[in-house]
């Protein structure tokens, strides 16, 4: 998984993988599953309206986005111990200030 090789420890024994790495791996792939899954949902749903009642589409796209989240975060779980460690982001870098009106 593409995902998974550009972080994994170069220690990891990709050979015969470790259970954890093996099961965050199937777990990603479950969550793209999903995510594919929603989108097909998101394209082919539809709303109905019968006079003044609409009849929404359902939430299988919202409950599908949902568990692949879950999923893929379940899945980080379980290969926190196969990857290399990666510095948290900066929310933003202090600069020197430029005036921007004269002196």
């Amino acid at each position: 998984h593409v995902k998974i090789v550009a972080v994994l420890d170069a220690d990891v024994d990709t050979e015969s993988p470790p259970a954890g790495l093996v099961l965050g791996e199937t777990l990603l792939a479950g969550a793209a599953l999903l995510r594919s899954l929603a989108s097909g949902e998101a394209a082919g749903g539809k709303s109905v309206q019968i006079g003044g009642n609409r009849v929404d589409r359902s939430r299988r796209y919202a409950s599908l986005m949902a568990q692949a989240a879950d999923l893929e975060a379940e899945a980080w779980g379980h290969l926190a111990d196969y990857v290399v460690p990666t510095p948290p982001r900066a929310a933003g870098d202090a600069t020197a200030s430029t005036p921007v009106l004269g002196a």
